[in-house]
């Protein structure tokens, strides 16, 4: 059997990561000694064309892709894509949306046979051995398919206990340079599960509430392999790494005891930090934490299920802020009993925290979470089932107590102050050399990922040769040209990253006849 997974594209690299589920997922297939591609449209242009090429090329008898919310449209048109290019094809998607959205998914989608349920892993691996024996896919446990025009959903399956005995995500198949050019973090795990129920979230629906730790040693091996790989920025993706001080002192301490030069970034709450640990995980390479605050007003904290106040807010970001660490506080706007007055007070709260990181999202009422189990209970009006719109950038939803029109003007605002004074403070030459040096990089991943979802390079890079072909440099700078004449770039700002790419070769060339054919080096 041959397994083609795909990843389907994002509309912007906000938080672009090497993510773990399509890896972690084609992990467990090599090791079932299935053939297994994989085709990520995160980090290159989605198009029939594209799609089409790979399927005629490889040929595999199974397609899977994997969704959140977001990007749910663009799984099904590329599912859907696939069925048109061969209808013989067997397609599979997965994911939190479908997970809490099986009917849903099946009725509206008659080109997906099969939506895989919750954790994939050992899900997969059965789904395929079924397939390719052409037996009864009702023994699979945690699927759901139609049969005789009826819906089959067949019983739960267990979350994996022991995730010691899982590989190695398989991030050899996914296109490693492209990661790398966008400067983008490598993505791994030390738990699963998360003992928390925010009223706004699907995680603790979708990995379970008990956390199932993975041993230390184990996790740092493949912390070593993935440096291997030319990564030297991670990001811890457990739900809330902060939450068990023993199993996070361990892993700091692999890492120290091993030597290994690596930053890295996790996921904490406000009430599971403390200045010990934070000297602990600072050693050990740690430099930001992200928590979710959500708000400053305790009766939205309290309906969401934060279980925190804004005195502990304060008081993790002050440790954090004399740590030297960099922070994201995270608020969402919209939450059940949000007003505008609500909403004054967590921006003002916002303000009042001082140097550092915080920002807005507004709520997206996601299948599985109890804002929209719950919505009209909680006085939360959906407005749109347009999932492409639940980026959490735009209303989507609004309260009683405020609209959709003011969470948008709010959040905006919020968000074209704190670029415009970026730009003032720019100009002014008032910013610190770190937050100079983050400004850049987000200005160079912008322009990367243009690069890639345009296809600049292979629209752009096959330059004749005129005279000597060992001349690369003349050629660099018509590659250069081309590409500042394609974008709305400085130009000194496209060399300089043309030339970072090259240098580290992520970009790379090879002689074609007459030409000069520069090329992603995959």
């Amino acid at each position: 059997m041959r397994v083609l997974l795909i990843n389907p594209p994002y509309p912007e690299a906000e938080g672009l990561h090497v993510a773990l589920s399509i890896p972690s997922i084609a992990a467990v297939l090599e090791e079932a000694k299935v053939e297994v591609q994989v085709l990520d449209f995160l980090v290159s242009k989605y198009s029939p064309q594209n799609l089409e090429r790979k399927l005629r090329k490889f040929k595999p008898d199974i397609v899977g892709a994997t969704s959140v919310t977001l990007n749910y449209p663009a799984a099904r048109r590329i599912l859907k894509a696939c069925k048109e290019i061969d209808h013989k094809l067997i397609t599979i998607i997965g994911g939190p949306h479908v997970t809490f959205s099986v009917e849903e998914t099946l009725r509206e989608s008659p080109f997906i046979d099969i939506v895989v349920v919750r954790e994939g892993d050992e899900t997969v691996v059965e789904l395929v051995e079924a397939i390719a024996k052409d037996g009864d896919l009702s023994q699979v446990k945690g699927i759901a398919f139609r049969k005789d025009s009826e819906i089959v959903l067949t019983p739960e399956r267990p979350f994996i206990q022991n995730l010691d005995e899982l590989p190695f995500p398989a991030r050899h198949l996914l296109p490693i340079s492209r990661y790398q050019a966008l400067q983008a973090a490598c993505g791994l795990s030390t738990s699963r599960g998360c003992p928390f129920g925010c009223s706004f979230c699907v995680g603790h629906r979708m990995v379970g509430k008990k956390v199932r730790y993975r041993d230390p040693k184990v996790v740092i091996d493949e912390m070593e392999h993935i440096i291997k790989l030319g990564f030297r920025l991670l990001a811890f993706e457990d739900d809330f790494f902060t939450v068990n001080h023993k199993h996070c002192t361990a892993i700091c301490d692999e890492i120290t005891a091993r030597g290994l030069d690596v930053l890295w970034a996790a996921y904490a709450r406000v009430d599971s930090i403390d200045k010990p640990l934070l000297e602990k995980m600072k050693q050990a390479g740690c430099f930001s934490l992200c928590f979710g605050v959500e708000s400053g007003n305790q009766k939205i904290l309290d309906l969401a299920h934060k279980k925190i106040t804004p005195a502990k807010i304060r008081e993790a970001i002050k440790l954090c802020q004399d740590s030297g660490y960099d922070f994201i506080a995270s608020f969402i706007a919209g939450l059940p009993g949000e007003t505008e007055d609500t909403l004054r007070q967590s921006v003002e709260f916002a303000e009042s925290l001082g140097e550092g990181g915080w920002g807005f999202h507004i709520l997206s009422p996601f299948f599985g979470t109890e804002v929209r189990e719950r919505a009209a209970e909680l006085g939360l009006k959906i407005l749109t089932n347009d999932w492409e719109r639940y980026d959490c950038n735009q209303a989507v939803c609004e309260t009683e107590g405020i609209k959709a029109e003011t969470l948008n003007k709010v959040v905006d605002g919020i968000t074209q102050m704190y670029y415009d004074q970026r730009v003032r403070d720019t100009l002014l030459e008032k910013l610190s050399d770190k937050e100079l040096k983050k400004w850049q990089n987000e200005e160079s991943q912008n322009l990367i990922w243009q690069l890639l979802h345009q296809e600049v390079i292979e629209e752009q890079g096959k330059i004749r040769i005129d005279g000597n072909p060992s001349e690369v440099g003349k050629y660099i700078a018509e590659l250069q040209t081309r590409v500042w004449n394609t974008l709305s770039f400085p130009l000194e700002f496209v060399k300089i990253e043309i030339g970072r790419l090259i240098d580290n070769n992520y970009l790379t060339y090879q002689l074609d006849g007459k030409h000069i054919v520069w090329k992603w080096n995959e």
